[in-house]
């Protein structure tokens, strides 16, 4: 707006990068031994092949994430952890963007679940010390929230699916956390087993940080209508009941190169149940930075 203070638009312009995590609470992981392998599916390992007549190779996997949403829904109260995405928003694949996350979902004395979400900014350094927080009918639906460094001047309140929030981003920030990234794979599974057949693969063990995880691959491989991925991969630590990684792939522009990737998020160091209180979602505490 022409005449507006220099002070006022500038926190709101850099603080469209704010981030949420589906699926999906992501990018090639730097750290040694982390990085999932991206060999080709060993078609011999076909669910479809194995699978009783009558089945949908999409089956297991819908079973497996019901399992795990309602685990979470009735054993994990809270968690944190370090949570890593990358995203492709108009054709570009952004960079990869590194996050401290603190989740709640089942408030003390509360009925009804009510998600609170904190998130911190760890890099890339041009955005590393942001922080936003977001509360569930609270704050008329507005995430709060402040840039870093030099540019922390005041409190943003931002409407999560407005046109600043959003930028440069798939998602808002409503959508963040384990619960809602397996809810979604919950609806596009059941949409795409209506659609038709898929192949599903499921891989040997896979590393994610240092969990052990079974990875199982969905695979689209003819592009049809209704179709929205070429190729997904879920990481499931099966030991906890947790999916720590998805990433989406498109269809290759031409034939013979690999497929692009769409979307990618990775949890690394989850912690379940620490105890998270109201406090760890309020931006006057003074463990924050909030102005």
């Amino acid at each position: 707006m022409v005449g507006q203070s220099h002070r006022s638009w500038t926190p709101r312009l850099i603080l469209s990068g704010i981030i949420v995590f589906v699926s999906v609470g992501i990018c090639s992981w730097r750290w040694a031994g982390s990085k999932p392998k991206q060999e080709e599916p060993d078609r011999s390992e076909l669910v479809a092949d194995t699978v009783e007549r009558g089945q949908h190779p999409l089956d297991q996997v819908l079973e497996l994430a019901k399992e795990s949403l309602a685990h979470l829904e009735e054993n994990v109260r809270d968690y944190r952890a370090k949570v890593s995405k990358r995203e492709r928003i108009n054709g570009t694949l952004g960079d990869e963007v590194v996050v401290f996350i603190k989740i709640m979902e089942s408030v003390p004395n509360e009925t009804e679940s009510k998600l609170h979400a904190y998130v911190r900014f760890e890099s890339p350094s041009s955005v590393k010390g942001r922080e936003v927080i977001w509360v569930e009918r609270e704050n008329q639906g507005r995430l709060i929230a402040h840039e870093a460094g030099m540019l922390n001047l005041v409190r943003t309140n931002l409407d999560p699916n407005g046109m600043v929030a959003m930028l440069g981003n798939r998602y808002p920030i409503s959508d963040i956390g384990l619960r809602n990234l397996l809810r979604k794979l919950i609806e596009k599974g059941e949409s795409d087993r209506a659609l038709g057949s898929c192949d599903v693969v499921v891989h040997g063990a896979e590393k994610v940080g240092d969990r052990d995880c079974r990875m199982i691959e969905v695979i689209h491989p003819v592009k049809k209508p209704g179709y929205d991925f070429h190729v997904v991969k879920i990481y499931f630590d099966e030991a906890r009941k947790i999916p720590l990684r998805y990433a989406s792939y498109s269809w290759p522009d031409k034939q013979g190169d690999p497929p692009k990737l769409e979307e990618e998020y990775t949890y690394f160091d989850l912690e379940t149940n620490v105890g998270l209180a109201l406090e760890d979602f309020d931006p006057n505490n003074r463990a924050y930075k909030f102005p």
